[in-house]
Order: structure tokens, then C-alpha cells, then sequence
């Protein structure tokens, strides 16, 4: 909050039991309390709104378990052609699909794995595996 025509601000606490009729006595204090007097008559802004709210705590979730085949066959789109500079050439790569792929499976590259916004590129000696909350884990070989 602020008077009129100033450009500091004042964070002004209020409680949950003010009514709407007391937000200027509020600032009022706190602006007497930061400037040791209030000698403006001009009108009180209010400026921003800051608003704190809390939801319950989280329930106690079991550990969501795929059931499902885990072993990646499911989830292969099909080959395309991609080139990998280790090897010098194009090969017919393996392709995934993203949404398809459940925790537990595990891909040795070279692999292309497809979703909507991206494709990720699996180095032709990296790998990668699905953990339980579907990510994705690159492990990438570096050389020596």
C-alpha cells in the first residue's frame, strides 16, 4: 500500500479477523511506524494483493506399481535412419515411443525415444532406463 502519489510501497499485514473498514488504520500504523509521523492527507492505494493459502497435507499414497510388460518390445515405433558421428554413418536406428514406455524398462543405444514436444538421441555406448515415476535416466559412456 502507499499514499497517493508516492512510489514506495508498504507491505501492510492484515489480519483474517480486519474488516475492510480498518485496512487504512492498518497502514497507517506500520507507514507512523517506518516514517515516525503520518502528515499526508492524501488517499491510501493499494497497490498489490499478496494472498497465503494452504490446502490439506497429502494422504499417505501407495507406491503406484506397473504391472504391464516391461521389456521396451512394446513401445518400439519402428527404425529410421540417423546419423552418429562415432560411427562415421547413418545406421536404421531403433525408435521409441515415450508414452509408451513404463519404469523398469532399459535401452541399450543407439535409440531415438519420441514424444510430442521433443526427441531425445541415445549415444550409440549410452543407455537409458525408466525409473518408477516415468522418467527418463540417460547413463552416458564418456571416454577416457
Amino acid at each position: 500500500m502507499r499514499y497517493e502519489g508516492q512510489g514506495y510501497d508498504i507491505e501492510v499485514p492484515i489480519p483474517e479477523s480486519a474488516l475492510v473498514a480498518e485496512i487504512p488504520e492498518l497502514f497507517e500504523l506500520i507507514y507512523k511506524s517506518l516514517f515516525s509521523s503520518i502528515t499526508l492527507e492524501e488517499h491510501i492505494q493499494i497497490v498489490n494483493w499478496k494472498v497465503e493459502g494452504q490446502g490439506p497435507p497429502p494422504t499417505d499414497i501407495t507406491e503406484f506399481k506397473y504391472s504391464g510388460l516391461q521389456t521396451g518390445k512394446e513401445a518400439l515405433k519402428g527404425h529410421r535412419p540417423a546419423y552418429f558421428t562415432e560411427l562415421g554413418e547413418f545406421i536404421d536406428c531403433p525408435v521409441y515411443d515415450r508414452y509408451s514406455l513404463h519404469p523398469g524398462v532399459h535401452i541399450e543405444g543407439p535409440a531415438l525415444v519420441e514424444e510430442r514436444e521433443s526427441t531425445s538421441v541415445i549415444g550409440v555406448n549410452d543407455s537409458f532406463k525408466v525409473d518408477r515415476n516415468y522418467n527418463i535416466n540417460i547413463e552416458v559412456q564418456v571416454e577416457d
